[in-house]
């Protein structure tokens, strides 16, 4: 992942280990668990389509 933003490994490790811990989550599998599980929740896409991109409030995005 680093390599592809060109960032260091390190960088990539400080960003994941602090969205971990703002999740509330130990594990980068809990990560992806707590994900599906609040898109699940919020009834929208787990990956949404280009054109159904959302603005976050349910609304979809404008052209």
């Amino acid at each position: 992942m680093g390599r592809r933003l060109a960032v260091s490994s390190r960088t990539v490790d400080d960003h994941l280990r602090a969205a971990c811990l703002r999740l509330g989550v130990r594990t980068r599998v809990q990560a992806v668990a707590w994900l599906v599980r609040t898109t699940a929740d919020a009834g929208g896409p787990l990956f949404p389509t280009a054109g159904s991109r959302s603005q976050g409030d349910g609304s979809k995005a404008r052209p």
